[in-house]
C-alpha cells in the first residue's frame, strides 16, 4: 500500500467513525479529541495526517483501534464487533484491554489473509 492510499484509508475511516459511530460534528469530535476544526478537516480531506499522539486519542476517545482506522476494507459489522468486544473486556479488565484487542485483531487479520488466498 502506498503513502496516498494510506492517507485515504485514514481520513476516509476517521471520518466513517466520527459521523457513524460517533454520531459528532466536525466540531464536537474535534472538541473531543483535542484538535481544531480546521485540523479535523484537513485530516477527513486527506490534506494532512494526525500526529501520533492525535491518532491515539481518536482511537482512544472512539474505542476503535489504531489498525482498523488504516484499514483499506472497513465494514461496519467488523468495526462493531470489536467495539463490542472491546467494552465487555474493559468492564472487566481495564489493564489487558489493549493487549487483547491489539491480539484480537492481529488475529482477525492473520484469519483474513488466510482466507483471501
Amino acid at each position: 500500500m502506498n503513502y496516498k492510499s494510506s492517507v485515504e484509508n485514514l481520513s476516509k475511516n476517521i471520518k466513517f467513525v466520527r459521523t457513524n459511530i460517533c454520531h459528532l460534528t466536525q466540531e464536537k469530535f474535534a472538541e473531543a479529541v483535542n484538535l481544531s476544526i480546521e485540523q479535523i478537516q484537513k485530516i477527513e480531506q486527506g490534506g494532512s495526517l494526525p500526529s501520533t499522539a492525535s491518532l491515539f486519542a481518536i482511537a482512544n476517545f472512539t474505542n476503535v483501534p489504531l489498525d482498523f482506522l488504516g484499514k483499506d476494507d472497513i465494514k461496519v459489522s467488523e468495526l462493531y464487533t470489536v467495539i463490542a468486544l472491546m467494552n465487555e473486556l474493559e468492564k472487566h479488565n481495564k489493564d489487558y484491554v489493549t493487549d487483547v484487542c491489539g491480539a484480537i485483531v492481529s488475529m482477525y487479520t492473520r484469519i483474513r489473509s488466510e482466507n483471501d488466498k
